[in-house]
């Protein structure tokens, strides 16, 4: 095996082989800062976010193979090195981020561990494929790791693991699981985690339609459900709230949500809830559920808002006048932003309205976009 404590910039020879761990990184949303802010801007973001990972290889033997413009592969001799090489990754970008940078840089990390071949200045094998898959299914702020890799660190103190479930890497005939690796300091605010693999959804997608089991009682959760009960009271003001809940899988967010439907349905309160699936995501594919739920429909039915609903479902699947030729990507973007909020706001004007979005972390950002638009 090659010595890896150098240079990160790698040779051919020098390139580990046999037993490795490969980082994959990839900086979330980079092709929409493209769009959004043109090549200028988007490039020094890109020349900014590949000096401050470069930056920490060497002091962890990480020798870069690949440079993508967007993300990089890594090796590393060292399972813990390479973990520890990602964590310093993810500080870096935060400390870079909070110190008042105009388009912070938010990268997705996946590892794994396994053997691989060493050919034409690059590595090759399964391992390979499986980190670039992890990768893919992290957020931005996020270190996925792969079960092998963590395994092989399982005597390292240092390292706080959350797992997070089983998923179906593309490529890949059985499910892995993976877990994720804390990498804030004590104290810091954690971030939005993901929850385990679900059920893919069918197209329609998830609402409160889907087939539930009964129930069970509410029990604890006095603090929380006092909370959600003073913010429905406050809209019935005619007011606007936003309220998140974030923690460990398995903790009851989603039985919080269904509870807090119960408390708004007493209250008079239309109510649809929707979901993001790791599986499926695609440009606007929350905003696609929830217009396309039979829930929306009925509410839009009962607020004489049927006409503004199937408007906003139009230019959202491009039928008919909404096509509207000549319109550039981003102004095809905003109308759709605005032709949904006057959907949901006529809906809301005559019923107060309860829109719940459950797994939020698994979401498009084009549909997150709308919901902060919205607000």
């Amino acid at each position: 095996m090659a010595d890896l404590s150098s240079n990160a910039r790698s040779t051919v020879d020098d390139l580990p082989e046999g037993t490795v761990t490969v980082l994959f990184s990839d900086v979330e949303g980079s092709t929409d800062l493209r769009t959004r802010e043109g090549d200028d801007i988007a490039q020094e973001v890109m020349r900014t976010h590949e000096r401050l990972l470069r930056d920490q290889l060497p002091a962890f033997g990480g020798r870069e193979v690949v440079f993508m413009g967007d993300g990089f592969m890594v090796a590393f001799a060292s399972a813990r090195k390479a973990l520890e090489c990602a964590v310093a990754i993810q500080r870096a970008f935060e400390q870079h981020n909070q110190s008042g940078a105009v388009h912070p840089i938010r990268v997705r990390i996946g590892l794994n561990s396994g053997e691989v071949l060493r050919e034409s200045g690059t590595l090759y094998g399964t391992a390979v494929n499986a980190a670039a898959r992890i990768s893919a299914k992290a957020n931005g702020g996020q270190i996925l790791t792969s079960q092998i890799t963590r395994d092989l660190t399982a005597g390292v103190r240092d390292f706080q693991f959350g797992d997070r479930g089983m998923f179906s890497l593309k490529g890949f005939p059985s499910q892995w699981r993976l877990s994720e690796l804390a990498w804030r300091e004590a104290g810091d605010t954690p971030p939005v985690e993901p929850s385990p693999a679900r059920p893919s959804a069918g197209l329609g997608g998830l609402d409160e339609t889907y087939p539930r089991p009964e129930l069970a009682p509410m029990v604890g959760r006095a603090i929380e459900r006092a909370a959600v009960e003073h913010e429905l009271d406050a809209v019935l003001g005619r007011t606007i709230r936003v309220l998140a809940a974030e923690g460990e899988p398995g903790i009851g967010k989603t039985r919080l949500m269904e509870a807090t439907i119960e408390a708004a349905t007493a209250r008079g309160f239309g109510t649809v809830m929707v979901g993001g699936d790791e599986e499926l995501r695609g440009p606007f594919f929350m905003l696609r559920t929830l217009l396309s739920s039979t829930s929306i429909e009925a509410l839009a039915d009962k607020a004489m808002a049927r006409e503004s609903l199937e408007r906003a479902r139009n230019v959202l699947w491009g039928r008919g006048e909404a096509e509207r030729g000549g319109l550039s990507p981003a102004e095809r973007t905003l109308r759709i932003y605005d032709v949904a909020t006057v959907a949901i706001r006529q809906i809301a004007e005559a019923i107060p309205l309860a829109l719940l979005f459950d797994d939020l972390q698994w979401a498009d950002e084009d549909s997150v976009k709308l919901i902060r638009y919205l607000v």
